[in-house]
């Protein structure tokens, strides 16, 4: 199936992702992992990646590791840039 796009000149692109069918669980995956990447994302001195974990495989079991990755790359880009937040170029978010 070809998907394409619209770009911001109103021209249809190809769709070039290679994990399209992870739009679908994206919005859940935020609701899930959000509390997890704020900035009191500890309780404590202890870090919360264990239970954010832990919460990612009991809501969406059928996720590989790289899919993770991928929501939880997007998933921080989106909470980053919705708060105003700069972070280094090529940084990549991990739990």
């Amino acid at each position: 199936m070809n998907r394409t796009y619209i770009d911001k000149y109103g021209t249809p692109q190809p769709d070039r992702r290679q994990f399209a069918h992870l739009r679908d669980v994206f919005d859940g995956f935020k609701a899930v992992v959000a509390p997890f990447l704020g900035n009191a994302s500890s309780w404590g001195i202890q870090d919360l990646s264990y239970l954010a974990r832990r919460q990612i495989q009991e809501s969406f079991p059928q996720l590989s590791a790289q899919e993770t990755q991928v929501l939880l790359t997007a998933v921080s880009r989106v909470i980053r840039d919705e708060s105003g937040e700069r972070t280094p170029e090529g940084t990549t978010p991990t739990l």
